[in-house]
């Protein structure tokens, strides 16, 4: 598992501007705890219209995704303010690493919030995605009617 973090945090290291300015960084916290926010009313609703639906196990599936978005965003929280203190410290390391735990916060609150929309939604693929199933009535005629005559199109 710490290995598994520490490599999700050096990729995010690498991925970061060399020359972030400190009001980016802060930007991108607030962008990450507005959608914290956004997701966790989101998710609340999806709970409230499935414990409508009477659906107990869908209802705590998505229960236990909301719970992990409002820590997400008790954590963001938190991050975003040691990032302004490092800042106005003018401690440029421990900001960056901040800003490389919040974009590493910032993913996983994106999946968790997937994953909660996928409990009521399976049609939701984990990535996102949507699966639509196509069926086409048998009724629908074999032939293309762009190589039909114009005489076969009239009759039709």
């Amino acid at each position: 598992m710490r290995l598994f973090v520490s490599a999700l945090a050096l990729t995010s290291l690498l991925a970061a501007p060399a020359a972030a300015t400190p009001s980016s960084a802060l930007r991108e916290a607030d962008v990450a705890l507005h959608d914290a926010t956004l997701a966790g009313r989101r998710l609340l609703q999806v709970l409230d219209e499935t414990r409508r639906s009477g659906d107990r196990a869908r209802s705590r599936c998505v229960d236990v995704k909301l719970s992990q978005v409002n820590s997400f965003q008790r954590v963001l929280t938190e991050r975003r303010a040691r990032l302004a203190a490092a800042i106005a410290r003018g401690d440029e390391e421990t900001a960056r690493h901040h800003r490389v735990v919040i974009r590493t916060l910032h993913r996983q609150l994106r999946a968790a919030e997937r994953a909660g929309r996928a409990c009521v939604m399976p049609e939701v693929e984990a990535d996102g995605r949507t699966v639509v199933e196509v069926i086409i009535s048998p009724d629908v005629p074999d032939e293309d009617p762009s190589i039909l005559s114009e005489e076969e199109r009239r009759r039709r």
